[in-house]
């Protein structure tokens, strides 16, 4: 049997990334399940082709699998037949999972319907739109890792699952402080079950994700062929303008680029922080929806404007860990009367859609009600709660000390950007509605 020396020295030599606890695993017995994730896209392909060929080398002879989260309507057409043919290449089987609730568009669709409902109730202060962002991603967390995890867990009861993802540090910032190994204890279950995350190309850079396709003979995505830069699905939120534009030109994704863009005009909320989906491609809308489009951006900026003219960041509420927020205090009248004026406001703006999609009006509309809501929040608040830190751009500048450390000072930097570039925005925000 081999040691974990030889394990690591082989991985060495392939170019992949392996920690000594990682290599102690492959080597153990029982061994783990060896399950690669794959989204079609060029860096998961790549790791799972480099791991057939390691784990053949290493004489691996636990279960081996490739796990692919179809995310719907929202998927490039060929994506699934690729991962097929993936499996079908290092002759692994496939699992497919899905989210149970729906797809990734129909995630979107109930996360307005939701975010409407508690702002209709007043349980939460500003309207929140529908779509992930890059600080709450989650589409990845709802409609990919929680599917997968769970799927796995229930197919192998009491094993272990070494969780490979084709994540490289080239990618961002974020991903390069991804460690290669760790434990991921959402895989636990009573019956012994236990799973560890792996990115095994971790170090690898794009050139080399390129040459492993060639040297195994492995087809691209179709869709690199089509001008992508990088592959998810056909709408990523993360994606590039060339990415959107190459998805839009592909007859197959015009539904789901056209359910988007109509959920930005009913929300008012683009699709993107920077960029609406529907000026990426303005073919796809009739000439009535084009005119829907601007008066939805009129509505964003009406929107924002009263939300940063009335909302003071007493009012906001605060997140402590679980799925809703709470009013930290009790606001005076004087201040409950200011996020009266903003929701009636909102109420003009958005009042019809919030009653279509969840059959409540708009409710608290006056400085008396606001105050008793907030004192009935107050009073359900659940006690011990940790506190969280406050929204960045809202947060209050923490008074220097002698003796605060380099962190501390580069946190309180950042808090002062965030409120510069927040009072920047405002102030362009008024000066374009003025």
């Amino acid at each position: 049997m081999l040691t974990t020396d030889n394990v690591k020295a082989i991985a060495a030599e392939l170019g992949l990334d392996i920690t000594e606890e990682c290599a102690a695993l492959l080597v153990s017995e029982p061994q783990p399940v060896v399950v690669a994730g794959s989204s079609g896209g060029k860096d998961s392909s790549a790791q799972t082709l480099l791991l057939n060929r390691f784990l053949d080398r290493i004489e691996f002879h636990g279960d081996r699998a490739v796990i692919h989260a179809d995310l719907g309507r929202i998927e490039h057409a060929e994506s699934l037949d690729h991962v097929r043919a993936l499996s079908g290449f290092v002759d692994w089987p496939l699992i497919i999972c899905r989210r149970e609730k729906g797809d990734l568009l129909d995630r979107y669709e109930q996360r307005w319907r939701d975010n409407c409902k508690r702002y209709a109730l007043l349980e939460c202060v500003t309207l929140i739109g529908p779509f992930p962002s890059p600080v709450m991603p989650f589409c990845r967390s709802e409609n990919k890792v929680a599917p997968i995890i769970k799927t796995l867990a229930n197919r192998y009861p009491g094993r272990t699952i070494l969780s490979c993802v084709g994540l490289r540090a080239q990618e961002s910032n974020s991903r390069a402080k991804k460690p290669v190994f760790q434990f991921n204890p959402k895989f636990t279950r009573a019956a012994g079950t236990r799973g560890f995350d792996w990115h095994p190309i971790h170090s690898i850079p794009i050139e080399r994700v390129f040459l492993i396709h060639k040297q195994f003979g492995f087809p691209l995505h179709i869709q690199y062929t089509r001008g992508n830069e990088r592959l998810s699905c056909s709408a990523c939120f993360l994606a590039s303008k060339n990415d959107l534009k190459c998805g839009a030109a592909i007859e197959t994704n015009h539904l789901a680029y056209r359910l988007i863009m109509d959920l930005e005009i009913r929300s008012s909320f683009s699709y993107q922080a920077d960029t609406w989906l529907a000026d990426v491609a303005p073919e796809l809308l009739t000439t009535t929806r084009l005119q829907a489009l601007n008066q939805a951006k009129a509505k964003a900026a009406d929107r924002r404007l009263a939300e940063a003219t009335y909302i003071s960041r007493d009012l906001l509420f605060k997140n402590h860990g679980g799925r809703r927020g709470w009013p930290a205090s009790q606001p005076p009248l004087e201040q409950c009367a200011q996020l009266a004026k903003a929701r009636t406001a909102i109420a003009s703006l958005f009042g019809d859609e919030i009653e279509r999609v969840t059959g409540i009006q708009v409710q608290y509309l006056d400085a008396k009600s606001i105050y008793d809501r907030y004192a009935q929040l107050l009073d359900a608040r659940p006690h011990n709660l940790p506190e969280p830190p406050s929204p960045p751009l809202f947060q209050n500048s923490a008074a220097p000390t002698v003796v605060a450390s380099i962190a501390a000072k580069k946190a309180q930097k950042q808090k002062e950007h965030d409120n510069r570039m927040y009072e920047a925005i405002i102030g362009r925000i008024k000066h374009l509605t003025a």
